[in-house]
């Protein structure tokens, strides 16, 4: 629950500007959510598709494993 809650305020300060990180008087830049020529332009690295896709796989089964402990932990009998 607690990781959760990590997790919501990281995304909300992703998300909504950080006060010090405007100067007094200045606008923020515009941009778009997903700069797409960006990821474009990552994707043509030769190297970046799979460091993504072994980092994908790695999250993926990180949470299997998380999963099936806290399975495996709540079948366990007391006192064995």
């Amino acid at each position: 629950m607690q990781a959760a809650v990590l997790s919501g305020i990281a995304l909300l300060l992703a998300i909504f500007p950080i006060a010090e990180s405007l100067r007094p008087g200045s606008k923020a830049a515009g941009h778009a959510l997903i700069d797409w020529a960006s990821v474009h332009d990552a994707f043509d690295t030769p190297s970046v598709p799979a460091l993504l896709a072994t980092a994908f796989a790695s999250v993926v089964s990180f949470a299997a494993f998380e999963t099936t402990l806290f399975a495996a932990a709540q079948r366990r009998e007391p006192g064995v």
